[in-house]
């Protein structure tokens, strides 16, 4: 038997966070997991929906504005350099 890679290990994490009502650590562990499997969009989406549709304290509210931030500074700096 394998051993997962860190994206199915994600995926495997936001499963068993939203089958225990986390939804917010749910969301977070399935952005990782977009954005390990090349689909930043995809993990952009996960975040805002965790701002969105979830109460958050200033840790969780913190925590997704800085990987927000992160992903789209990235996704920002890799179509600046697809244009040279």
């Amino acid at each position: 038997m394998r051993a997962p890679t860190s994206a199915e290990a994600y995926r495997l994490m936001a499963k068993l966070e939203a089958s225990s009502g986390n939804q917010v650590a749910s969301h977070l562990a399935q952005a990782e997991y977009y954005y390990l499997s090349g689909e930043p969009h995809s993990a952009i989406d996960q975040l805002n929906m965790a701002r969105r549709n979830n109460p958050l304290d200033i840790y969780h509210s913190s925590r997704i504005d800085a990987r927000l931030q992160q992903i789209k500074d990235e996704l920002e700096r890799s179509e600046h350099i697809s244009r040279q």
